[in-house]
């Protein structure tokens, strides 16, 4: 969502009544959803390639198999939650305030 687009939400959001507070918990719950689905994409990529190297070693070393780490995963989780929570909440900010979001082209 561009910020154009987010600044518009925010002001429908406000002319029915929405506080503040509850703008931000919108675009809070918005950028939880990206992240938790990003990390469910991401999770279906590395087990998919996880059971590809499995088979392959297999053929090739006979008996070694390899384990999914979550650790990683889990660390792609949070950044992306950050960034995402980053940029959300910045653009909510910003149109809640009243300023010019600024362009970025």
């Amino acid at each position: 969502m561009s910020a154009r687009q987010r600044g518009s939400e925010v002001v429908t959001f406000v002319a029915v009544g929405a506080t503040p507070g509850l703008c931000l918990a919108v675009a809070a719950i918005e950028a939880v959803v990206h992240a938790v689905n990003a990390t469910l994409a991401a999770l279906a990529c590395a087990v998919l390639s996880d059971v590809l190297l499995s088979v392959i070693l297999e053929l090739l070393l006979a008996g070694t198999l390899t384990a999914l780490n979550p650790l990683p995963l889990l660390a792609v989780f949070c950044l992306g939650l950050a960034l995402v929570l980053a940029t959300q909440l910045f653009a909510t900010l910003a149109s809640l305030r009243g300023e010019p979001v600024p362009r970025v082209e």
